[in-house]
């Protein structure tokens, strides 16, 4: 048979149908299609501006002072290139502006002249060029970025403190084009003259500080030169410390968390797709139902059963490819406003991009997972004899429950494949899955055993009216008579309101997690101490009547080998790498925060193993405590031997405990513990939390250390928490906007559907009125139907993303669980009142159906 002429007639006969199937599948496809331009738009946004975020070609740093021969293998390495050089130092420390009263926590950016060799610190009169005769260097000058400035009320000519030294502030940076996409930051910036440092003695042995060498090179130095120095650099130092970084680094490490939001925005609208094929399998079904007795004419003419696949197959497939260019249409329609609502909550500005060729490893498997789904109806198809033609279509045709389990399996297998590529990662993709499945199987699950009660109820009734009524065992009835209709509407509607739901629920739970009121969090964060301060620091808090809640020694340290083997890892380049691998990449090849106590402190809790106490290890070794998550990252266990490197010095531990960490309680923390005895002597710096206060007295707290201990930095943890809340509201609105998306997905295949209903009620219908129920009952009988699934779904799904984001407090974020009856209520009613917009324009189509048209029937 010839294809063509086939799949001609074939949209010939059933054009709306075909048009309905494609606009679903554009609808699902450009969910996905639409985070892979964002995401491909900001990692070109930031690709084109990675030299300026580094501000060099190459850089030497490291978390403390470099050596001189590391900075001599540097140079030997570039020296037949290097044109130019700087050294630029970042810290954190306070800032005291006294004609405020005002000590706040800024990052200092400690500069040399020539800073940046590439991009540029705006300010109102142009870029500021930092020569060796700019004030910064040869005055007493600081400059603040505009963030800074204005969070102190200061004007140009005020007096400032930093350290120990006074500065006149000098300037404003409205941009500094090596900030990047900020996001979320500790503290604004302020920039000072590395002339200048020594008056502030800020820099000391434990002070926790970014020492870097940058280098422009040569515009003959070719680009792989920076790869090559790279690689052969990080093999002569062999030090986690030393970070060498090119601005393909640079840009990576800037993107990361772009990278990682958009996983999830991705994860979000594949629930617009999933919704998107359910909308899809009703739409073929039902046309597969159309074409039963052309299928059974066409067996008995004697086509093969494979031919009559290909034949049915052969039109979706052309939907399927028809809509991958019409939703990369509707992506780049809706770029620019999604665009605009991501500028307005992150100040990001996007660049237009084109297709997003990166989307193309999942359209197979959501072409698999499409076809997994339909294939159960063209094998109910293919199955129909020739004695079917004069059987009711709607009961025909039945697949083998096993032939019906491996498609579902092939559609699972697809669905997880999507879910990790969109997550980047098993353990995500993974949960993502359960949880879909978990809310599906609980909206199928309610919606048949309501219909077996809805069968029992009306079966002893006797008869239509019933208890319900002739209106209400009429639509029972419907429902009743159509349970695949039924279970796809309440999935449908269902799943959409899932997603809002979760996020709604997660935010009151992460919300309460973060509550200011919290009386166990401490006011204030204090690093920097150094070693001789400690006993000051308690005698003056002491004097002051400040509860003193935790004092922590912290030592810098590299995990050099566990169970005896090496522990760095090299970075190999790979096709996929999930977040989880990049992460414990990251772990293995960075200098690590240690630190040791006698037992756990009251944010720990223990989780496997025994306390110091009640540990006996070998001599020679010391007992470590662990963090849950790290030891799982890096496949740590029990009993392991760990060795560390302390300034040259190999200390060997033993894991006799494994404890959980409340992050949230914001008290000095850290993933790897040592018990007393091992790290004393090692050179260190302390952290530190005061227990809650009066704001007016965590001020004047923080302005009185500001004063005598110039080098401690602090932190108000209250205003912290805030930056984090007004932060994750951001991106929860940029995830709603998906999950909008996907609930508006879903309210379009439930409209699709219920047009598709009425369309084929329309006998009943005029029967209906033929036996004097009038127009405006038929229609609230149609509007009862779909508003009665509706209501289930809603208030079902509204529970199940309730359930989800429970679970997901508990495990992943170790908090407590918060419903909002409030929120479940409004999912229900607004969703109930956008179902029932499409549902009344079908609707009036009720009117316009005469009884006599029963007549004409052929």
């Amino acid at each position: 048979m010839n294809k063509f002429l086939w799949l001609r007639r074939e949209w010939q006969r059933y054009r709306a149908s075909h048009l309905l199937i494609t606009a679903t599948m554009v609808l699902g496809l450009g969910g996905v299609f639409l985070i892979e331009r964002l995401k491909e738009a900001f990692l070109s946004s930031v690709r084109s501006q990675e030299r300026e975020l580094l501000s060099s070609d190459l850089s030497l740093g490291a978390r403390r002072p470099l050596k001189a021969q590391e900075i001599e293998r540097f140079e030997k390495a570039t020296q037949d290139y290097a044109e130019a050089s700087y050294r630029v130092i970042d810290m954190s420390s306070m800032l005291y502006a006294p004609g405020q009263e005002a000590a706040r926590l800024v990052e200092v950016r400690v500069v040399e002249p020539g800073f940046p060799f590439y991009g540029s610190l705006l300010t109102a009169d142009g870029n500021l060029q930092l020569t060796a005769e700019h004030p910064l260097f040869i005055e007493n000058c600081i400059w603040l970025h505009d963030e800074a400035a204005r969070l102190f009320e200061v004007k140009v000519g005020d007096e400032l403190r930093l350290g120990e030294g006074a500065f006149r502030h000098c300037g404003t940076v409205l941009k500094d084009s090596t900030q990047g996409f900020r996001g979320f930051a500790l503290a604004p910036r302020v920039y000072l003259g590395r002339t200048r440092l020594g008056d502030t003695q800020l820099v000391g042995e434990g002070t926790i500080a970014s020492h870097a060498l940058h280098f422009k090179l040569r515009a003959d130095a070719a680009k792989v030169f920076t790869t090559e120095w790279k690689e052969a650099l990080v093999k002569e130092f062999d030090d986690p410390a030393i970070r060498i970084q090119r601005p393909s680094d640079t840009s990576e490490q800037t993107a990361r968390s772009g990278k990682l939001f958009g996983d999830y925005l991705q994860l979000a609208s594949l629930v617009a797709l999933i919704l998107a094929v359910v909308g899809t399998f009703y739409l073929f079904r039902t046309l597969v139902h159309r074409r039963l007795k052309d299928v059974a004419i066409l067996r008995a003419l004697g086509v093969a059963p494979g031919e009559a696949r290909k034949l049915l197959l052969l039109p979706l497939a052309t939907d399927f490819l028809v809509a991958i260019p019409l939703a990369g249409l509707f992506s780049a329609a809706l770029f620019p406003i999604v665009t605009g609502v991501l500028d307005q909550l992150f100040g990001t500005q996007l660049p237009p991009t084109g297709f997003p060729w990166s989307v193309w490893p999942a359209l197979p498997l959501i072409f698999t997972l499409v076809m997994a789904i339909l294939m159960p109806s063209v094998e109910e198809a293919v199955r129909v004899p020739v004695m079917a033609l004069l059987q009711d279509q709607e009961r025909v045709g039945m697949v083998p429950w096993r032939q019906a389990g491996l498609w579902g399996l092939l559609a699972l297998v697809s669905l997880s494949g999507l879910a990790i590529w969109a997550a980047h990662s098993w353990k995500i993709g993974g949960l993502f899955v359960a949880g879909i499945l978990l809310a599906t199987l609980t909206l199928a699950g309610f919606t048949l055993l309501a219909r077996w009660v809805g069968e029992k109820v009306l079966r002893r009734s006797g008869h239509i009216s019933g208890i319900f009524g002739l209106m209400g065992g009429l639509v029972i009835r419907r429902l009743l008579r159509r349970p695949m209709t039924t279970l796809l509407t309440v999935i449908a509607l269902g799943l959409g309101s899932v997603l809002i739901s979760l996020l709604g629920h997660l935010e009151l739970s992460i919300g309460q997690e973060f509550s200011l009121e919290s009386q166990d969090r401490p006011a204030l964060f204090m690093f920097d101490i150094q070693d001789d301060q400690t006993e000051k620091l308690k005698d003056f808090l002491a004097e002051t009547k400040v509860p003193l809640q935790a004092l922590s020694p912290m030592v810098r340290g590299k995990l050099v080998s566990v169970n005896a083997e090496a522990f760095k890892k090299e970075k190999q380049d790979a096709l996929f790498e999930t977040r989880e691998e990049e992460n414990e990449s990251r772990f293995r090849q960075r200098m690590m925060n240690l630190s040791w106590a006698s037992g756990l402190n009251p944010s720990e809790t223990l989780e496997e193993g025994v306390d110091f106490a009640e540990a006996k290890v070998p001599e020679g070794e010391v007992a470590l405590s662990l963090e849950k998550r790290f030891a799982q990252r890096l496949g740590i266990e029990l009993d392991d031997q760990l060795t560390f490197e302390v300034l040259g010095v190999p200390i060997t531990g033993r894991v006799v405990n494994v404890r959980s960490v409340k992050w949230t309680s914001f008290r000095p923390n850290f993933f790897i513990t040592f018990a007393p005895g091992a790290l004393e002597d090692a050179p260190k710096s302390w952290l530190a939390a005061i227990g809650q206060m009066p704001a007016q007295e965590k001020v004047q707290l923080q302005n009185q250390i500001s004063r005598k201990f110039p080098n401690i930095s602090s932190i108000d943890v209250g205003q912290l928490v805030g930056r984090m809340m007004e932060l994750f509201t951001r991106l929860k609105k940029a995830l709603q906007l998906m999950a909008v998306f996907a609930f508006l997905v879903g309210v379009v295949v439930v409209g699709a559907m219920a047009q598709d209903q009425v369309l084929r009620r329309q006998n009943e219908v005029m029967l209906e009125k033929t036996l004097g129920i009038s127009p405006w009952r038929v229609t609230l009988m149609v509007l009862g139907e779909f508003l009665g699934l509706a209501f289930v779904a809603f208030t079902l799904g509204g529970l199940a993303g309730a359930g989800l984001a429970a679970v997901l407090t508990v495990v992943v974020f170790e908090g407590n669980v918060i419903w909002s009856a409030s929120l479940l209520l409004s999912i229900t009613l607004g969703g109930m009142i956008l179902v029932s917009i499409p549902l009344l324009l079908m609707a009036k189509k009720i009117f316009t159906w005469r009884p006599a048209g029963l007549l004409q029937q052929p």
